[in-house]
């Protein structure tokens, strides 16, 4: 058999195209720009240079700058020859200044900021100096992740609302992904209204209090709105969130609304049986259980997570849920585990909380008895969490995988 060898460059413009597509836009210009007269002509095709990230992403969400070498070489090399081509970059906090001041980039619509703090952040959008406010007629997208890795002495939620004071004025998209939203004794616009904003997403994982008195109003701002995405966790309200609420306070104040998806839950320190919402108002909007709290959230449901799941958990299809915890101060049974298992047939991640022994336990029969044994089966299952449970829980899941 004979063997013969074939080089990068040996290959057709379509073949070299395919593999390059499977890696990302920064490698392919890294090592192909200024090395071969074809190649550089390939990399520098505008699908390489369109939409380009300038980070390294791993596998559990850091987010970590580029070696030194390899900015150098976009900085000097790179994107002085590609940047009226650019039309998206993807930045982190250590660079943003550094890439932004490298060239102009004529053509750029859109930036996703990830791993900045919240003070970087005010100064990026407040100091009409700065490298992105000299875009901000030109900038109609932007996402905006911002992360903390200890208190900052501002909320970050001010962040959308000096975003949304009118000096971006072309901006239609804001996709928002921060860490807390509470009040703060700084004086920010937020009552003019913000007509070309066509797309908002904000999505907050630690429990709020000023829903009513921050977040609403900035909705309220946004006349024209046709897609819009809420993750909240929303407490100290008088009564619960429910269907109803959002539909008088949001749906029915954006009349171009097309997309709404949402998952929103709720507490109140006066709950009772008054402030409960109603089973009509939820079944005849969406799906919901309460139980000292609501959860409220759109179907189909596309979070990777659900947490918080109690005994009331209604059951559905969740496919693209992989991480689920479990709690409540009644006992889990045998069933309710059951419908666990069916509701998220590729649940990776699972962690149970409740102290309450089981009061139905399930006495199985061995294997070698002829009869049909109720065994749960976690087909995907990598990671158990059950520190905090009682030894019910433990005995069962050992049974169902010894089973």
């Amino acid at each position: 058999m004979e063997y013969t060898c074939v080089q990068l460059n040996d290959l057709p413009d379509e073949v070299l195209m395919i593999i390059l597509k499977k890696l990302a836009n920064m490698e392919v210009l890294y090592s192909l720009v200024g090395v071969h007269k074809r190649l550089n002509r390939i990399a520098q095709d505008s699908v390489f240079t369109n939409n380009l990230t300038l980070f390294i992403s791993s596998s559990n969400g850091f987010v970590y700058s580029l070696p030194d070498p390899i900015l150098d070489r976009f900085f000097s090399h790179i994107l002085p020859k590609i940047h009226q081509k650019i039309k998206w970059l993807g930045l982190e906090s250590l660079s943003i200044e550094r890439i932004l001041r490298a060239t102009n980039y004529p053509n750029l619509y859109g930036i996703s900021l990830y791993n900045i703090q919240a003070e970087t952040a005010i100064g990026l959008f407040t100091d009409e100096t700065s490298s992105i406010c000299t875009l901000k007629n030109q900038i109609l997208e932007l996402v905006l992740d911002i992360s903390t890795n200890k208190i900052q002495s501002l909320p970050n939620f001010n962040d959308c609302l000096y975003l949304l004071d009118g000096r971006f004025n072309q901006l239609y998209t804001l996709s928002a992904n921060i860490s807390f939203i509470c009040a703060s004794p700084l004086t920010i616009n937020n009552k003019e209204k913000i007509p070309t904003l066509k797309c908002f997403s904000l999505h907050c994982d630690i429990e709020t209090c000023v829903y009513d008195e921050l977040i609403l109003p900035l909705l309220h701002r946004m006349l024209n709105l046709e897609k819009l995405s809420l993750c909240l966790i929303v407490g100290d309200r008088k009564t619960f969130f429910d269907g109803n609420d959002l539909k008088i306070n949001i749906i029915n104040n954006m009349s171009r609304l097309n997309i709404f998806t949402f998952n929103i839950r709720s507490s109140s320190r006066f709950y009772n049986q008054i402030n409960l919402p109603s089973n009509e108002n939820i079944q005849n909007t969406f799906r919901a259980d309460e139980k000292g709290h609501c959860h409220i959230y759109s179907y189909p449901y596309k979070l990777n997570y659900y947490d918080g799941i109690t005994n009331n958990f209604p059951g559905g299809i969740f496919k693209y849920v992989r991480k689920v915890s479990l709690f409540d101060e009644h006992p889990f049974e045998h069933e309710f585990f059951l419908r666990i298992a069916q509701s998220f047939p590729l649940m990776e991640k699972l962690s149970v909380r409740n102290e309450q022994r089981q009061i139905n336990k399930q006495f199985r029969q061995s294997k070698n008895e002829n009869q049909d044994l109720s065994i749960i089966k976690y087909p995907y299952l990598k990671e158990l969490d059950l520190i905090h449970s009682c030894i019910d829980y433990h005995a069962q899941f050992l049974l169902d995988m010894l089973m």
